[in-house]
């Protein structure tokens, strides 16, 4: 017979189940692996120039990274990631900032001095500026008391200004020596220098600050192309690694020997000399496909000897580690139909826009790989979100901490890139990618994961609504472009003529003023009338941000045209805007004096005189006030590439160079005066920009032709393709506390939401327009 149950067993049972749910509601809960410690350490290691697909761990063939194929193998693995832009800055700046480029407005390949003022987190934004807004990651995890060590390789970061948005909030900031020579900066970009600088600044963290937690933002560029002629520099160790596969590859495999023996800087002439006419294009190709790879091989080793130094700094396993790229680069041969692209980071194929992505969470040790869509300006809202840090300013991107929890999750459903060639913007879908290409080019819709190397374009089988979605996804996207103008009030009422010729019909619409302003093809625009009492301000929005444009202005209250007329926060004579110099009046023929002969009454003698003579002869002397930076640019006012300038003599100005956007160039440093003959296309207008000490000359000590160059009116060109010193100064913005009164001040800007602009500090009736038309809330 069975036993019945005890019956004290009975009366504690549910006394016990109460007291084991009480104990299991006060246990501690598991950490949440998301939410990492307060004072973890955080390493962000950026590539330059590294595209996804030559890594062995993103299904290369080749084993390019043996290093970071280790490191996926316990880290997430973003398969479908995208940059934000295919140049170095503008990109490396998003990932820092979680902020797009229309955002954060440094659209420089390079930080140029003075762009990037009055912004980040604790310094605030005068109203109306234009300058940057946000925070880079260095600002924010100082206000959790980490120490913060950037070190950076570009050779280009070493020579300029270091106000700008990126290279704010640093303990440590380590760049290549300013004082190398040119030609050897690129040498010092290997990750073997990049890692002698960096473990410096490592030892001096040890010894000075170890009891902070560490914030290390590492930049290799050893992949990207540091010779001239497009040559990645290879060093000795990995240079050939690669060379025999990619030559057999092109059927090749019998140049190998006498390729492999050559310095990289000497090898296309090699191939020139050597090698049969039918072979030197594949070979190009394939020995410079094969010394990128044997980059990407140093640079994982060198990243390696980081990982091993962390190891022993009791960092590896503690930190959250990331690993991003800048951009890619194209490899891709002709048969692609892809243009003359290759060994550069032009265009917005996959080969450029496809970057890796990887995420080490702290002690984690087992990989997972994520297909989902994610782009790089969502870097810093994941360490943002994964380390509590402060959430303002905003940012643009999308935590991928929603992704890492659930790794079918998606965040987003299209990932957007920008190109710095004029117009350039993708958008990509989970499907298909649209690129539009910019003026006069249709744009290309391609099955990106069907064809990666995208060659098929399929614009014209797609269903017209899905490609009509993809075209209107990127109108939202694109930044709203627009000059703006605002002329102070003086002492007295002042009359103001203006005028504004684009190259291209851009202007969309004029606010503040008459819609009559623009003409009917809207690529002029004119207004004149009196500014007294308070400011004129004039919005122009334009339907693109590249176009070249010429401006006449004409200001009854300014002795000096040329410092009352601004651009940003700079008077124009400081700036590399073009002037237009033509005389008061007709010259008759032989009435220029002869040099040394006094100029303009009461300016005392000329500091300039141009002269043009007959078969495009262009004749300049300057004459400096004491030793000065003597400076001279000159370029056609319609570019074509078919028209040169030849040097015919120079006298105390050196060689006449010319640079890649067709602007010719002479400089000195001289006390004595200094002269130059140049001779151009017979008809064709040749502009001149002359400076002295980084200044303009005094207009009333210039002859042109032999008379005196007109003060009252001031003409000026912005050209295109703008240098990168003037688009920082027309992007810097207006600060009412710098610019005096009585002056017109014109600055470029571009709507970070894209399609509505920031109307703080405007007049209130002028946002009232904004507002109507839906330029504004």
């Amino acid at each position: 017979m069975s036993r019945p149950p005890h019956p004290v067993r009975l009366q504690l049972l549910p006394s016990l189940v109460a007291v084991a749910a009480t104990l299991a509601a006060c246990a501690p809960r598991p950490r949440d692996p998301f939410a990492l410690p307060a004072g973890t350490p955080v390493v962000l290691i950026v590539i330059d120039t590294l595209r996804a697909d030559h890594l062995s761990c993103y299904g290369y063939e080749l084993e390019t990274s043996p290093v970071l194929d280790a490191f996926a193998d316990s880290a997430y693995l973003f398969e479908n990631n995208a940059t934000q832009y295919n140049a170095t800055f503008p990109s490396i700046t998003s990932i820092l900032t979680g902020l797009f480029p229309k955002s954060h407005g440094q659209y420089l390949p390079v930080p140029v001095v003075g762009h990037g003022v009055g912004h980040g987190v604790g310094h605030g934004v005068g109203p109306g500026t234009g300058a940057a807004r946000g925070a880079n990651l260095a600002e924010r995890f100082a206000l959790r008391g980490y120490h913060r060590l950037a070190v950076g390789s570009h050779p280009s970061w070493a020579m300029v200004d270091l106000d700008v948005l990126l290279f704010e909030g640093w303990d440590r900031l380590s760049l290549i020596r300013q004082d190398l020579p040119i030609a050897e900066l690129a040498l010092w970009a290997h990750g073997r220098h990049t890692n002698e600088r960096l473990f410096k600044a490592l030892d001096r963290y040890e010894r000075d600050a170890a009891t902070e937690p560490l914030f290390l933002w590492v930049h290799y560029f050893d992949p990207h192309t540091d010779l001239p002629g497009q040559t990645y520099n290879a060093p000795p160790s990995t240079r050939n690694l690669f060379l025999r596969q990619h030559l057999e590859q092109l059927g090749r495999g019998r140049y190998h020997d006498g390729l492999a023996g050559q310095e990289p800087g000497d090898r296309k002439r090699w191939i020139a000399r050597n090698a049969d006419a039918g072979d030197r294009g594949p070979l190009r190709l394939a020995n410079g496909r094969a010394l990128y790879d044997a980059e990407i091989r140093s640079c994982d080793a060198a990243i390696g000897e980081l990982f091993e130094r962390l190891r022993r700094m009791g960092l590896y396993d503690r930190a959250l580690i990331l690993v991003a790229a800048d951009h890619g680069e194209n490899m891709e041969g002709p048969a692609l139909g892809h243009g003359p692209i290759v060994f550069t980071h032009q265009a917005l194929y996959e080969a450029v826009t496809h970057t890796p992505l990887l995420i080490k969470l702290p002690h984690q040790d087992s990989g997972r790989r994520i297909s989902t869509l994610s782009q790089n300006v969502d870097l810093a809202p994941t360490i943002m979100e994964l380390l509590d840090l402060p959430a303002q300013p905003p940012v643009d991107g999308r935590s991928l901490v929603p992704v890492l929890r659930a790794p079918d999750e998606r965040v987003h459903a299209m990932v957007f890139t920008e190109s710095s060639q004029r117009g350039g913007f993708a958008v990509k879908t989970e499907e298909l990618k649209y690129v539009e290409r910019g003026p006069q080019q249709d744009p290309l819709v391609f099955d990106w994961r069907a064809d990666p190397l995208e060659s098929e374009d399929l614009r014209g089988s797609i269903d017209p609504e899905q490609r009509q979605r993809l075209a209107r996804a990127i109108d939202d996207y694109r930044p709203l472009a627009t000059l703006r103008l605002r002329m102070l009030p003086a002492a007295e009422p002042y009359d103001v003529e203006l005028s504004l010729e684009l190259s291209r019909p851009f202007f969309e619409q004029v606010v503040g003023l008459p819609a009559e302003c623009l003409s009917e093809d809207r690529r002029h625009f004119a207004w004149s009338g009196r500014v007294a009492g308070r400011p004129v301000e004039v919005v122009l929005i334009l339907t693109g941000d590249y176009c070249a444009r010429r401006w006449r202005i004409r200001h009854s209250g300014a002795e000096d045209l040329t410092r009352a007329v601004w651009i940003g926060v700079r008077p124009i004579r400081e700036t590399t805007a073009i002037p237009v110099w033509s005389p008061q009046g007709p010259v008759s023929p032989g009435a220029r004096p002869p040099r040394g002969q006094r100029g303009p009454a009461g300016r005392g003698d000329p500091q300039l005189e141009l002269a043009r003579g007959e078969g495009g002869l262009l004749d300049l002397r300057l004459v400096p006030q004491g030793e000065q930076r003597l400076e001279v640019e000159l370029r056609y006012a319609q570019t074509r590439y078919d028209r040169v300038l030849s040097p015919v003599a120079s006298d105390g100005l050196g060689e006449l160079r010319e640079s890649d956007a067709r602007i010719y160039s002479l400089d000195a440093v001289s006390g004595e005066p200094a002269s130059a003959q140049v001779r151009g296309a017979a008809g064709a207008e040749v502009l001149f920009l002359v400076r002295f000490d980084g200044g303009w000359p005094d207009p009333g000590r210039v002859l042109v032709d032999g008379a005196p160059a007109a003060t009252d009116l001031l003409e000026f060109v912005v050209p295109y393709p703008a240098d990168g010193r003037l688009i920082a100064a027309l992007r810097t913005g207006f600060v009412a506390d710098r610019v005096p009164p009585g002056s017109i001040v014109i600055w470029s800007e571009s709507a970070g939401g894209g399609s509505e602009l920031d109307t703080s500090g405007m007049d209130p009736e002028l946002v009232e327009q904004l507002r109507t038309l839906g330029y504004a809330r």
